[in-house]
């Protein structure tokens, strides 16, 4: 039992798999698989195009901002310089008026001018670690955009690649197709339409000829029908003929008459 439904399944299997190699040789299928496969690539070439635009925009933006900042950089330099020299300046007036180094260090202008070159040394580190940051991420950014831009240049080689593929495929697959009915029809496997229609244009011509071969043997039969009759007839006139001359009729010119009316015409 189990053996008989082994071998009903593989036949159901064998004969999907048929179908399926059926399917798959039309050319209408063939075009639908590749136009599937090109769209599906399509959306991947979208999709990386999008992200490389995306990538591209990130590090334009992180560009600029790297120029702000050194921009900003520059200015806390200059508010370095311009804090150092002013506290220099201050310093020599504060020496000249005979103070200490302790006295001059506590001088409010004295402080104002060193604290403003800390706020902007400490500025400037942050500013000079955040450009450092902005760089190594786009560097980092930069191999992503690389790496994308080569594959999308393979996907779109691809794409060109499955156009022509197409093509090509969908005519070998017909010249195979053609070269296999050539193939079966001269090995006499394949049934040609054309054989079948002059097969019953000959039987037609043979029938014909036998309808008309009948009709000539029946009208050959009534033919001679018609002729015996009119032999017959005339071989029984020619016997009247010939009693009614042995008879007397005592009117010689009747009798003459008779016979020449009871005469048939010669041919």
């Amino acid at each position: 039992m189990f053996k008989w439904l082994g071998k009903l399944l593989a036949a159901f299997t064998g004969l999907f798999y048929t179908k399926a190699d059926a399917l798959n040789e039309n050319k209408y299928v063939v075009k639908k698989t590749f136009d599937s496969a090109q769209s599906q690539l399509t959306d991947r070439i979208n999709t990386i195009t999008n992200a490389l635009g995306s990538l591209i925009g990130s590090n334009e933006e992180k560009l600029q901002k790297i120029k702000d900042l050194e921009a900003k950089c520059d200015e806390l330099e200059r508010v370095q310089i311009g804090a150092q020299k002013m506290a220099q300046k201050r310093a020599q007036e504060l020496q000249k008026q005979g103070k200490s180094k302790v006295e001059i260090q506590n001088d409010p202008e004295y402080i104002k001018c060193r604290t403003g070159y800390q706020d902007a040394t400490s500025t400037l580190e942050q500013r000079q670690q955040r450009i450092a940051e902005l760089e190594s991420n786009i560097e980092q950014q930069q191999s992503v955009i690389t790496d994308h831009q080569s594959q999308l240049q393979t996907l779109k080689g691809d794409l060109e690649k499955l156009h022509e593929e197409e093509h090509e495929t969908i005519a070998d697959m017909e010249s195979s197709k053609a070269i296999e009915s050539a193939s079966k029809m001269l090995a006499g496997v394949a049934q040609s339409t054309v054989d079948e229609d002059l097969a019953d244009v000959r039987k037609a011509r043979q029938r014909i000829a036998g309808r008309a071969k009948a009709s000539q043997q029946l009208a050959g039969t009534d033919a001679q029908r018609a002729t015996d009759d009119f032999l017959k007839f005339a071989q029984q006139e020619e016997a009247a003929s010939a009693f009614d001359d042995l008879m007397d009729w005592g009117d010689e010119d009747s009798g003459n008459e008779s016979r020449e009316a009871s005469q048939l015409p010669e041919a």
